[in-house]
Order: structure tokens, then sequence, then C-alpha cells
């Protein structure tokens, strides 16, 4: 009877070690029982796949930039009808400007036409940070993400001045469009 070559195999990095080796020579991680050479090949290769896998995710986890979660800032009744108005201003804004040249007086014409810009402006900033209040937040905190590494996430103070500063953006733009009106109308 043939008798079998036994070896032990290092649970850490896979490497056949002889049957008398207490340690590992590759580790130097302590070796368990002897098992056949058939047996350690086998646990030798179980051993190196998964070593590999565990390198392959700690280099992809090195390289890869965490997901970061959306800002999920809420659209409450007050932000709709505040860009509901705006809309609405913004349409009587863009009618005033195509008509512009028609409606005003000569010496005012350029004037009122950067005047309305200025409104279309404000009112357009006004309605994004109403109607989509998550990605203006993130876009206003850009540069938060590239100096801190992380993105603010916005307080219940800073929700409510938000909707305040949209709501004073869209109120600027509609006084404007009623400084326009009043100057058409002749009040002004």
């Amino acid at each position: 009877m043939k008798k079998e070559i036994m070896a032990k195999v290092c649970p850490k990095c896979g490497i056949v070690n002889s049957e008398k080796a207490e340690d590992c020579e590759a580790c130097g991680t302590g070796l368990g029982a002897a098992v056949t050479s058939r047996q350690a090949n086998k646990l030798s290769r179980q051993i190196s796949k998964k070593n590999e896998k565990l390198r392959k995710a700690i280099a992809d986890e090195k390289h890869s930039v965490p997901a970061e979660e959306p800002i999920d800032i809420p659209v409450t009744p007050t932000r709709i009808v505040i860009g509901v108005i705006g809309c609405l201003a913004m349409l009587c804004e863009v009618v005033l400007m195509v008509f512009s040249y028609r409606l005003f007086p000569e010496d005012f014409t350029y004037e009122m036409f950067m005047l309305g810009f200025c409104a279309l402006i404000l009112l357009i900033i006004g309605v994004l940070h109403c109607f989509i209040p998550g990605m203006m937040w993130s876009i206003e905190h850009c540069f938060d993400k590239i100096y801190y590494k992380e993105m603010p996430r916005p307080s219940d103070t800073g929700l409510k001045l938000l909707t305040f500063s949209s709501a004073l953006l869209v109120l600027l733009g509609i006084a404007s469009v009623g400084f326009q009106i009043a100057v058409i109308c002749g009040l002004l």
C-alpha cells in the first residue's frame, strides 16, 4: 500500500507547506492539521480564488466613488403656489419683452428690455427653487462638495429661508412686471 503524501495548507494565503511545518513559510500564520496532497491542492486553489476576489473587491472599492444619496427636499403647497405665480409672471414678462418695441415709449425701450430680461432671470431662478428645490440646493452647494468632500444637508431653518428666497425672487420679478405695465399705461 502506497503512503499518501501529507501537507499543510495555510488558511490565510493558500500556500502548501510541508507536513512538519508549524507556521506558514510565506506569511507566518499558524497551520492546522495535515491533509493529503490532493486535498491540499484543492484547498490551495479555493483559498487563492477567495483571496483574488478579495483583492479585486478592495481595488474596486479604492477606485470607485461612493454613490451619494440625493438630497430630498419636499415640494410643499407653499412652493407650488409661489411657483405657479412665478410662471404666470414669466408669461407676462415674455409677452412684454416680445412687444416691448411697440408698447414702451422710445426713450425707454432698451432700458425696459434689459429690466424685463433681469426680471425674467429672477423669475426663472425663483420658479426653479420652487419646483426642483433639491437640484437647486445641490447646484448652490457644489463647491462645498468639492472642498469638504460632502454635501451639507439643509436644516429646517435653511428650508424656510429657501422658500422665503424663492418667494422674494418671484416678488421682485412681479414688481418689475408691474413697473413695466405702469410705464405702458402711462402711470409713471
